[in-house]
């Protein structure tokens, strides 16, 4: 069944021309939220969102929490991020903060081996209820554990798993042999929290996370397997009506409970870069869009002898900038510095 709107074939180019002008200016430009985000594909773009819907949405998921582990909004959390902004302003590194009940920790921490026992230690002494964060890093986290035999946290009680389709199953089955509750939710930061996982193990898509279709050439559908496409049209800010993810995966209807389960796949670019993508070039990224402007419009990862590649696809009118932005991407890098870095700038955006 072919909905109506705009078409597979004319799916945005650019989300900022889709910003409804009111939210630019006093009074309504004090209720949003700007995400800056990384689509399916490694385009950059910001996505303006609005408090109102965000809290809205959130209710939702604290109502899961309740639902599945007994989880309230004045328990003490901890969770990772990668980037920070306060006051929808990019903040320098900080490897960790406190913010009323949560312990904020610096993801790229759990990738260092000799950052695992500080993070660990720090979480023993904050005594969270639960935990929220990335596949990988709680795996990470777990796995020092079991393989140092420390003591457990004695408050812990819930586990939220963050876009699990990353790991193999035998990685989840090791991640659920826990005490305490698990749950996975999808995320992506233009959207927040989409789907979560039910009783019986199925991702039941949210609400108030906009309108989920598959896309297999020309059509879009409530089902079926193919791109997934969400609408976005109630987000007053930035009414978008067909939000292309780079993210291809599964639709459909559980017969038994009568609600819509998806299911997704990593895209093959990132599954070739792996958490580097993701952990690495994010903040480099965002700092030159940023600080010089919206420079990137989309970037791609590859491994080569002794190093990678990095594929630069940068907006019209940025190509004497190329000197530049190879500085500045180098001097952000949270890498080793024996590692080869090379640059391959693009004129032409990738799909």
């Amino acid at each position: 069944m072919e909905h109506s709107g705009i078409g597979a074939e004319e799916l945005q180019k650019d989300l900022e021309a889709y910003v409804n002008p009111e939210y630019l200016y006093y009074p309504l430009n004090q209720s949003i939220v700007i995400c800056h985000c990384m689509d399916g594909k490694g385009k950059y773009f910001r996505f303006y969102r609005c408090e109102e819907q965000i809290q809205k949405q959130q209710e939702e998921l604290w109502k899961r929490r309740m639902e599945a582990a007994g989880i309230y909004k004045t328990d003490r959390s901890c969770s990772f991020f990668c980037t920070e902004y306060v006051g929808n302003t990019l903040i320098p590194y900080r490897a960790e903060w406190t913010e009323g009940m949560d312990l904020g920790i610096a993801s790229e921490r759990m990738a260092q081996p000799d950052e695992v026992c500080k993070v660990y230690e720090r979480i023993l002494e904050y005594q969270p209820v639960w935990l929220r964060g990335e596949v990988d890093v709680v795996y990470n986290l777990l796995r020092f554990i079991r393989d140092n035999k420390m003591p457990s946290v004695g408050s812990l009680r819930y586990l939220e798993l963050v876009n699990g389709w990353k790991f193999k199953k035998e990685d989840l089955d090791f991640l659920k042999n826990w005490k305490g509750t698990v749950r996975q939710v999808y995320s992506f930061d233009w959207c927040g929290d989409f789907a979560f996982e039910d009783m019986d193990g199925g991702m039941e898509l949210l609400s108030d996370a906009g309108i989920w279709e598959v896309c297999t050439g020309n059509m879009r559908c409530p089902e079926g397997e193919g791109e997934l496409v969400v609408n976005m049209e109630q987000n007053q800010p930035m009414p978008v009506s067909c939000l292309r993810t780079g993210y291809q995966g599964r639709i459909r209807m559980n017969q038994a409970t009568g609600k819509r389960e998806i299911q997704l796949e990593c895209p093959d670019w990132e599954k070739e870069s792996g958490d580097v993508s993701k952990m690495i070039l994010t903040v480099p990224v965002e700092k030159i869009n940023e600080t010089i402007g919206n420079v990137i419009w989309q970037y791609r990862l590859e491994t080569v002898a002794g190093g990678y590649r990095v594929h630069l696809y940068l907006r019209p009118g940025y190509e004497g900038w190329k000197k530049e932005i190879r500085t500045l991407f180098l001097n952000e890098l949270r890498v080793k510095r024996d590692v080869s870095w090379r640059f391959h700038f693009h004129e032409k955006y990738f799909e």
